[in-house]
Formats: structure tokens, sequence, C-alpha cells
């Protein structure tokens, strides 16, 4: 249940920071701008990619990387934005 946890955080999290927050020095907002990435303009576009990405790196096991974007997920629902 802990890793179901994890996974869904981290998926939430990672397409929100792409697709809402510009990041350190605007890095996500020039990835946005870029004509072929037109999927990171709409957040359940983007949850459908890492959904699939994130949940290969959960069948491998390694659990552990997913854990950095599930506390940014967390976050990011207890900010309420």
């Amino acid at each position: 249940m802990f890793e179901l946890i994890v996974l869904l955080l981290a998926v939430y999290g990672a397409s929100k920071l792409l697709v809402e927050y510009d990041g350190y020095k605007n890095v996500f907002y020039k990835l946005r701008q870029r004509e072929r990435l037109t999927m990171l303009h709409c957040v359940i576009c983007t949850a459908v990619w890492f959904a699939i990405l994130f949940s290969i790196v959960f069948w491998l096991g390694f659990v552990v990387i997913l854990i950095p974007f599930s506390i940014i997920g967390f976050v990011i629902l207890m900010e309420g934005k």
C-alpha cells in the first residue's frame, strides 16, 4: 500500500511540476515552449506518460527513485494549488 501511495504522489507531483511551475531558471517553461512537447500544457496528458514511466521504474524495484517526486506531490497537495 505504501508503494502505491508513493507511486500516485510521484506521478501527480512530476506532472504538476512540469505543467504549472517554471522551475529553476525557467527550465520547465523553456521545455514547454518547444513545439514538439505540446503535451506539457495538460496535467492529465503529462500524467499518462509519467504513470507509464514510473510504473516501469516501480516494477523494476527502484521505488527509492520515486520518493523525491512523491514528496513534491505531497507538498503540492498540501499547498492547495
